[in-house]
């Protein structure tokens, strides 16, 4: 039974947005419905004029209903379209304000010009009165005056800055030029005044760092071959001057013509006569501390004077001794190996190959430590690089201190600090025996170590024999006087082994 009878000409006109399908689905929809109800109403009363009726009743028109149903299926999309077409037409609307409010601005704008001008007119049609001149006779002179300012300003400011240059030549008869030497400039001042300036001489030896302030200022040098002058590192005040407003600075410096050669070095130690028999070595540390903890880094350098500034060359790691040497009571020494860190390894006496000399690099060299080792002591020598308890006595403040404290107050005075002298590994067998033949003195009573009043130091050049002589103090001198101090602590025994 198809019924009711619905077709897609019953619909509102077909839209392009419209499913294809909507108007069969909805008419297969609803046919089925409307034949489910009259079916129903067929089992209750078997006259179908009268179900019909009773379904039309309960449901309403058909058509009506395929229509709402249609209009409920696409009235997001004709709400969507008219939404859409609704803010087209506002916003062709606000353009159409925006052109028009332009336009009545231009003509608004094109009558105030026309005013503007012709009281402009008006006004160059008066005659000038004689002040209005004179007004502009003031402006201009007040305008020259500011200009003359502005320009004695900028004058006064290029007369304070000042030509700062440096002609370099290399030590020696010929005076050549010394090529590729690196210079810091740094300017003394306030943290806003200070600064530094960095340039490297030219192939003429020119050394130019352009117009600076006036001021003083300090300069520091570096070789190619990395010899450097005293501020380099920044110790120091390095080479030192002041220029003053309007006036260039230049001068004349000598610098080192080449690397430091290489000249042998003898050792030539004098021994206490309880010592002589006892197998002991020197071992002698002319390197320098950086910092005060036992684990920094160390530097193994020389100096040299090139007329009156001091320039220092850094051993290379690589190529050079290690900077600590071990002398035999022969007087043969040879160079300590150390570990890549630069600390001090245990030492095999079948590994030792002594010499009667050391090459060296001309210069000045300062030993800041050196220890008494007994030969069966060399197999624990690594021990050294953990020693800081040991108890060091200083006889010129009588003060007895551990080793670490020493280095503490010793670091940051590297050119006044005296020599220290050393016995780590310190035995009854070393010290000397008292007036009763067979008696020593208790341990407790000696230091293992002593501040010697100067600094021990050497130079190496190619016009002397260089012979190096060391004297070891007697070891009666670490007793400990009575009355010293003692700033040690509860760490005093830790220096012995």
């Amino acid at each position: 039974m198809t019924w009711p009878e619905l077709s897609i000409e019953d619909f509102p006109p077909r839209r392009d947005d419209e499913p294809s399908s909507l108007r069969q689905d909805i008419i297969d929809e609803l046919s089925d419905h409307f034949v489910c109800a009259l079916n129903r109403e067929l089992l209750k009363n078997p006259d179908e004029q009268v179900a019909r009726r009773r379904v039309l009743e309960q449901f309403g028109d058909p058509i009506k209903v395929a229509r709402q149903l249609w209009l409920d299926a696409m009235k997001e999309k004709i709400m969507s379209q008219r939404i859409l077409v609704g803010i087209s037409a506002v916003m062709a609307a606000c353009c159409i304000a925006v052109v028009v409010f332009s336009w009545l601005l231009i003509k608004e704008s094109q009558t105030v010009n026309a005013r503007m001008l012709e009281q402009l007119t008006a006004i160059a049609d008066r005659p000038v009165p004689v002040t209005t001149g004179d007004v502009d006779q003031q402006i201009l002179k007040q305008l020259e005056q500011l200009n003359q300012n502005q320009e004695t300003q900028s004058s006064s400011t290029q007369n304070e800055m000042c030509q700062i240059s440096f002609d370099l030549i290399k030590a020696g008869s010929e005076k050549n030029p010394a090529v590729g030497f690196k210079g810091k400039l740094i300017k003394s001042g306030d943290q806003t005044d200070s600064f530094l300036v960095e340039a490297e001489s030219d192939e003429s030896g020119k050394l130019d760092f352009g117009r600076l302030p006036w001021g003083k200022y300090s300069l520091s040098l570096q070789s190619p071959w990395g010899e450097h002058n005293f501020n380099w590192e920044g110790a120091g005040t390095g080479t030192a001057f002041t220029t003053i407003p309007g006036r260039d600075y230049t001068r004349t410096i000598v610098c080192p013509a080449a690397t430091p050669d290489a000249v042998p070095v003898q050792f030539k130690v004098e021994w206490p006569e309880h010592l002589k028999a006892n197998d002991c070595y020197l071992l002698c540390d002319f390197r320098n501390w950086l910092s005060p903890s036992a684990s920094s880094q160390i530097q193994f350098k020389s100096a040299r004077m090139i007329e009156n500034d001091t320039w220092y060359y850094v051993r290379d790691q690589k190529t050079q001794p290690s900077g600590v040497y071990l002398i035999d009571q022969k007087n043969q020494v040879v160079a300590c190996p150390l570990s890549k860190d630069e600390k001090l390894i245990d030492i095999s006496l079948n590994s030792l190959n002594v010499s009667p000399s050391i090459d060296l690099r001309q210069g000045h060299y300062d030993m800041f430590l050196f220890y008494l080792i007994h030969k069966n002591d060399l197999a624990r020598l690594s021990a050294l690089n953990k020693y800081e308890y040991g108890k060091i006595l200083d006889p010129r403040n009588k003060v007895l201190s551990t080793f670490t404290q020493l280095r503490y107050r010793s670091y940051g005075t590297p050119f006044n600090s005296p020599t220290t002298f050393i016995v780590p590994f310190l035995n009854e067998s070393l010290l000397s025996q008292e007036k009763e033949p067979g008696k020593f003195n208790s341990l407790s009573e000696y230091a293992n170590g002593i501040v010697l009043p100067d600094r021990i130091s050497f130079s190496a050049d190619q016009t002397q024999k260089n012979v190096w002589q060391i004297k070891v103090p007697e070891l009666d001198q670490l007793k400990i006087p009575e009355d010293v101090k003692q700033s040690v602590g509860n760490t005093a025994g830790g220096g012995f082994f």
